[in-house]
């Protein structure tokens, strides 16, 4: 049915419990899939701004690959998705990169997603800017780490090694020079986790590095 989650009673007895929001067609092997939509393969048919159809702490991965652009309350997507997940647990998440035109070529697309927009999730971002707006959100995560993925044409200009130490310090300036954001979070559940994370981290900031395909690296089609 359209209208809720189907009856999956066996996953409620698999200890890892791996979740792929949004999934589409496409099918991961191990996952349980989810989607707005019905369709073949289609394990559970939810809003992912609604309540998710799984227990608190019941699921060790939730994998998201270029859905939340489209979501028009992406804050409540994260709380579902902190709900569901197990202390600690990663999440991983594909947007288009905010500066990239692919970030408002589909007439769909609600928001662009940069690197910096992930901080506001994070425990005392509201007092590093000094903005009380952001505060109280209430379900704290940790951006560990964030893949801004070269396009095709800036990943064969850094091939050169000295062409590369003169552009990469200014590849942000470049219209479309990343294409795609791979963003790893995971939940803090606890108060000594969000104590650790404030002990070795300064909110208002999130790791960043630059990757790119080998295929684009080297300058071939795939496959």
């Amino acid at each position: 049915s359209n209208q809720g989650a189907r009856e999956r009673p066996a996953w409620l007895a698999t200890e890892s419990l791996r979740l792929h929001v949004g999934c589409g067609p496409t099918r991961l092997a191990g996952w349980t899939h989810c989607d707005l939509y019905d369709g073949a393969g289609i394990d559970h048919v939810f809003d992912l701004q609604s309540r998710w159809p799984f227990p608190d702490n019941s699921a060790s991965e939730v994998y998201g690959s270029h859905v939340l652009e489209h979501l028009r309350d992406p804050l409540a997507f994260f709380r579902e998705a902190w709900r569901v997940l197990q202390p600690n647990a990663v999440m991983l998440l594909r947007v288009p990169y905010g500066g990239h035109r692919a970030a408002w070529w589909d007439l769909e697309h609600q928001r662009p997603w940069f690197a910096e927009s992930f901080a506001i999730l994070q425990p005392g971002y509201a007092e590093s800017i000094r903005n009380p707006q952001h505060a109280g959100l209430g379900h704290p995560w940790c951006v560990q780490n964030v893949n801004m993925r070269l396009s095709a044409k800036a990943a064969r200009l850094i091939r050169w090694r000295l062409l590369r130490r003169w552009l990469v310090p200014w590849l942000d300036l470049l219209p479309d020079f990343c294409e795609e954001l791979w963003i790893y979070l995971y939940a803090l559940k606890s108060e000594d986790a969000v104590a650790n994370f404030l002990a070795t981290r300064q909110p208002n900031t999130v790791p960043v590095q630059y990757v790119a395909y080998h295929h684009h690296l080297a300058g071939r089609l795939l496959g």
